[in-house]
């Protein structure tokens, strides 16, 4: 975050299950694009990926998650 102009670095835990240091651009190229892709050359992002699943039909399976994973989004979205 910090490397990305009016951005400020992030301050706290980090959740992540896996982290990908984008090192050539390929996912960030598949996300966003020929277009936007390019604003990121040279300076490509490092993805924290948490994955998540059910076990069977969304309907009839529990989707879990943490506390502090939905004290997150209520944050995010304010």
């Amino acid at each position: 975050r910090g490397r990305v102009p009016s951005f400020e670095d992030y301050v706290g835990e980090r959740y992540a299950d896996f982290k990908y240091p984008d090192k050539e651009g390929v996912l960030t190229k598949y996300l966003l694009g020929d277009d936007r892709y390019k604003e990121w050359e040279g300076n490509w992002p490092t993805y924290y990926v948490e994955v998540k699943s059910t076990g069977g039909c969304a309907s009839s399976v529990p989707f879990i998650f943490r506390k502090t994973q939905l004290d997150r989004v209520r944050l995010l979205l304010g």
